[in-house]
């Protein structure tokens, strides 16, 4: 279907599901990879693929890639570089979701997707401390903070007290924080939220806060702090990755 939409669309692939589920076959996979590359590069759709098979999304996505099979899915690439082996274009993000401390792990494998990555941090079920996802811990490269990039007003860094540096980027184009929904849902502290949107603010890395609960009911694109937090990444104009 993506492909006979003419106007750019963001894509939400399987989100009730998980295509990287061990019961689906690789073939299956390749083939829905081929249609997004396809559509991206043809109409500029941008796909968000999400997972909690991290481990399976890095080895099927990174064998996609190493055989080839980014040029054979799109004709622009054919034309333009006789299909040699372009990598994943940019329209194709591939995140994990990560609910709680005890699965912040599979942010480690996340990194190691190729292509463009996300973070979902939803529902969050508790406080979650992703510094070292972020760089933001001793022992980095330590390099100038972003504040002054982000802060107009060259207020002190949020997350690290003031001093002006902080580590390598997370890679991330961006992270996405919610609230579980429907039937015996548990609530989400927003002290977490707050925390989390300070981290990925200083970092350089775009946040979208997706839902809150608020008197009983799931409210979407909550306000926190008096603001809005939407930031998705922009559907632009297909180019080819290679």
């Amino acid at each position: 279907e993506p492909l006979g939409w003419k106007t750019p669309e963001r894509v939400a692939v399987g989100f009730m599901g998980d295509l990287f589920h061990p019961r689906v076959p690789r073939e299956f996979i390749f083939q829905a990879l081929d249609i997004a590359v396809q559509a991206h590069l043809e109409w500029g759709h941008l796909f968000l693929f999400l997972t909690k098979r991290v481990r399976r999304m890095r080895h099927l996505v990174t064998a996609y890639v190493e055989g080839g099979h980014v040029c054979s899915a799109g004709p622009f690439c054919r034309e333009q570089h006789g299909g040699q082996g372009c990598p994943l274009p940019e329209g194709l993000l591939f995140g994990c979701s990560v609910e709680s401390q005890e699965y912040a792990w599979r942010i480690g494998e996340l990194l190691q997707v190729p292509g463009a990555r996300w973070l979902s941090l939803e529902p969050l079920l508790g406080p979650l401390f992703l510094d070292r996802w972020f760089g933001l811990q001793p022992g980095n490269h330590w390099r100038e903070c972003l504040c002054a990039e982000i802060d107009p007003e060259d207020r002190p860094c949020l997350v690290c007290d003031g001093r002006r540096w902080y580590g390598e980027k997370s890679g991330l184009r961006f992270v996405a924080v919610g609230c579980e929904s429907g039937p015996g849902a548990r609530d989400m502290n927003e002290d977490d939220v707050r925390r989390i949107r300070d981290l990925v603010v200083t970092a350089g890395v775009p946040f979208y806060y997706k839902q809150q609960r608020e008197n009983g009911r799931v409210v979407h694109l909550p306000e926190l702090d008096g603001q809005r937090w939407d930031q998705l990444p922009p559907l632009g104009v297909p180019t080819c990755a290679g």
